[in-house]
């Protein structure tokens, strides 16, 4: 795939031609080989990155209809250096990549109201939220729940509202959304 300066004499040029396709994206003319398709089914897996791909695709012909939301992509792929050449593939990684929680560090919480557990969440975009949630393992009973608060870059903390039974094994389970409501959830091991 490649990018062409179209000339004067062929005006916008779109379309299929012989064994390529010319698009226009952003105005640039894009030259790409045509597929030629496959007799293969696709796997499962196959078929749910293609869903994905779909969705993100929609996710970012819709951002790029409302000037707000695209303003606002704008603004964060300048940030990252991202040219706006690059900007529809930037939006639509931000929707196909779930925000990753690479950590999460409860060494300070000890089961009592105002201890703290850390977690660390990044994202191709923006982490916009993260949320705790610590419930018992044997039953699933809810202890707490709650949202997580940005500390530093790539940093949230949560801080415990109730105090936590004693001996009880307790499975903590974070999720973190980003800015396309994308969403990762992460479950910790058994917290004794």
């Amino acid at each position: 795939m490649g990018t062409t300066p179209v000339n004067a004499a062929l005006g916008k040029l779109h379309g299929r031609i012989d064994d390529y396709v010319f698009r226009e994206v952003e105005n640039e003319t894009i030259v790409a080989r045509r597929s030629r398709g496959t007799k293969v089914l696709p796997s499962e897996a196959q078929m749910e990155t293609r869903v994905k791909f779909k969705d993100g695709a929609e996710y970012a012909t819709m951002v790029y209809a409302d000037p707000a939301k695209k303003q606002w992509y704008i603004d964060l792929a300048a940030a990252r250096g991202i040219t706006t050449r690059r900007l529809f593939g930037f939006v639509l990684r931000n929707y196909v990549v779930s925000p990753k929680i690479e950590k999460i560090d409860d060494t300070k919480y000890h089961r009592h109201a105002g201890n703290p557990i850390r977690i660390r969440a990044t994202d191709e975009g923006v982490v916009e939220s993260v949320t705790v949630k610590l419930t018992k393992q044997s039953d699933g009973t809810l202890i707490e729940e709650g949202p997580a608060v940005y500390d530093a870059p790539s940093e949230w903390l949560y801080t415990a509202q109730t105090e936590a039974p004693a001996g009880i094994p307790l499975v903590v389970t974070v999720t973190a959304v980003n800015h396309a409501r994308r969403q990762s959830i992460e479950i910790m091991g058994i917290m004794t």
